[in-house]
């Protein structure tokens, strides 16, 4: 199978799963409850004895940077 077929197999297997979702949000609170959970992780081992409220606000920055990161990965991409 090419790869371009491949690619466009799994576009519609996507768009025919959320075509059959009652409750997108309740469908991807596992996905993002594990996203933030590696982010409380990565900045509890920076910060070992930050308070849980102070570990909040630090996943929060590394959310942000990581989110910056994809964003200039795809100004980048788009300029080439």
């Amino acid at each position: 199978m090419a790869s371009n077929d491949r690619s466009v197999r799994a576009r519609i297997a996507a768009h025919e799963r959320w075509a059959r979702e009652a409750d997108r949000t309740a469908a991807t609170e596992p996905m993002r409850q594990a996203l933030a959970d590696r982010y409380i992780a990565a900045a509890r081992a920076l910060h070992p004895t930050l308070s849980d409220e102070e570990v909040a606000v630090r996943a929060a920055n590394l959310r942000s940077a990581d989110m910056a990161r994809l964003a200039r990965a795809r100004w980048a991409k788009s300029a080439a």
